[in-house]
């Protein structure tokens, strides 16, 4: 798979990454890191719930590709798929117990 271009629909396969953290170290931004090793922030509220659950799981998603306001690359989700899970009853050590 090549690399990923600003503005085209793509499919990113990779593991989805905490990627910024607030002042008492809660997650509060997630990126997909891909199997061709590229970063990609996600930038959308309403998907930072669903991938928090998701964290350290790898994932395929469809969308569009764009430049971030830092010049970087990030990926605009359409759709979500989880390729590989935990299996049930194991605990993802990233993510906090309730």
């Amino acid at each position: 798979m090549g690399k990923a271009k600003p503005g085209s629909r793509n499919v990113v396969v990779g593991i989805v990454i905490a990627n910024g953290w607030d002042e008492d170290g809660n997650v509060t931004g997630v990126a997909i890191y891909s199997d061709n090793e590229e970063i990609y922030p996600i930038d959308q509220s309403e998907c930072l719930n669903d991938l928090l659950g998701k964290l350290q799981e790898r994932v395929r998603v469809t969308g569009e590709i764009i430049e971030l306001a830092n010049n970087k690359k990030g990926i605009a989700i359409d759709s979500l798929k989880v390729v590989m899970a935990f299996p049930q009853g194991s605990h993802n050590p990233l993510q906090k117990d309730v």
